[in-house]
């Protein structure tokens, strides 16, 4: 058995004391609808969405020279991936990825959103969480 098949057994056996409860996970990530919302390591929490908010919050738009700028930090801020904050604004990833890189900019729809993140973060997010779409009769 070569060095990949015995780390994957290794694996298994440790996934399969973690649930047992014999054994604690090192690193525990909690995802709820595509999105990071906690990270502990042994037992620590080393990432808060919802501590990031304070952070994110001091944002603006304005502060920065242009929106690719203010995109990446606050991704990086919120530590989220490209593909979860393109489905938060509603766009497709590649479109959300030529944003971050300056070759295209957000509508005024996107931008109002990205306000919204960033003044309003547990509504956008939970917002986003939800998944709702408006039914008009």
């Amino acid at each position: 058995m070569g060095n990949l098949g015995r780390g994957a057994k290794k694996g298994l056996k440790e996934a399969l004391s973690i649930t047992r409860g014999e054994k604690t996970a090192k690193t525990e990530t909690i995802i709820r609808d595509g999105v990071v919302l906690e990270i502990r390591e042994k037992g620590e929490t080393v990432f808060s969405l919802k501590e990031t908010f304070k952070t994110a919050q001091v944002l603006s738009v304005e502060a920065y020279d242009n929106t690719a700028d203010f995109l990446r930090t606050y991704r990086d801020i919120v530590g989220q991936t490209q593909e979860t904050m393109a489905r938060l604004y509603g766009a497709d990833v590649s479109t959300y990825r030529n944003w971050e890189q300056g070759h295209r900019n957000p509508n005024s729809a996107v931008r109002q959103l990205m306000a919204l993140s960033v003044f309003e973060p547990a509504a956008f997010f939970r917002m986003a969480k939800a998944n709702r779409e408006l039914e008009i009769a």
